[in-house]
Formats: C-alpha cells, sequence, structure tokens
C-alpha cells in the first residue's frame, strides 16, 4: 500500500517516509503538507526522508516537485537566511534510484541552499541531521 507521511518531530526537523509507488495526489499533498510545517515552523531547515519500497518517480510527480514544491521553499528559505539540511533513506528498485537521482540533480540545479546527503540507516541519518 502507498504512502506519504508527513510530521514534525520533536528534535526540530520534518520527517517525511514515502512507501511504494506514489500517485500524483498523494505526492503532490504529501510534499504540500510537508511546506505547510515549514510555515507553522519558521526555525525548522531540516528533513529527514526515508523511503522504503521505493518505485519510479513518475514525469508528472518531477515536474511537479521541480515547479512548485522547490520554487516555495526556496522563497521560504530566502526570507529566512536558512539552508536547508536534508538527510535520506532510499531503499526500491533501480527505477526509484534513478529517478530519485534526478530529483537530486534538479534540486542541485535549482540553487536551492542545500545540504544533502544518503544514508543507509535511520540513526545516522538523524545523528547528522541534528548535530
Amino acid at each position: 500500500m502507498s504512502q506519504f507521511k508527513v510530521s514534525y518531530d520533536d528534535r526540530h526537523f520534518i520527517r517525511i517516509e514515502m512507501d511504494g509507488f506514489l500517485p500524483h495526489d498523494l505526492y503532490k499533498n504529501g510534499w504540500l503538507q510537508a511546506l505547510e510545517l515549514f510555515e507553522k515552523h519558521p526555525a525548522c531547515h531540516r528533513v529527514f526522508i526515508s523511503v522504503k519500497d521505493g518505485r519510479i518517480i513518475s514525469n508528472e510527480n518531477q515536474q511537479w516537485f521541480a515547479n512548485n514544491y522547490i520554487t516555495t521553499l526556496k522563497e521560504l528559505l530566502a526570507k529566512r537566511h536558512q539552508t536547508l539540511k536534508q538527510a535520506r533513506m532510499l531503499d526500491g528498485d533501480y527505477f526509484n534510484q534513478v529517478s530519485a537521482k534526478n530529483i537530486y540533480k534538479t534540486l542541485q540545479e535549482s540553487n536551492l541552499p542545500l545540504v544533502f546527503k544518503d544514508f543507509d540507516r535511520e540513526d545516522r541519518a538523524i545523528a547528522w541531521l541534528i548535530e
């Protein structure tokens, strides 16, 4: 069953958990929830992303992410003079990994102030994120 869960962790970061193939509405609504948490918690500039049983990220989702999520997040961070710190655990098939690399490339090309690192264990990812 596909899911996209977004929450605010008491250690002051946004936790995003994705599981399975994400249809466009689920994908879009998940990232919109993340943006709402960024707005609700102005000091927050850290994100932990866990992808389990990841599947290919559709072109529609990749384009929406680039044109909407990144643009809005970039504006928020610029107003706050913040750099996004993002830790990601990626578990998925080959096509998901290729899609994830495309998303990362889009992030780099967007000039979004970003520090990004992939991890194989959640405890290591969160330790790096909150240091």
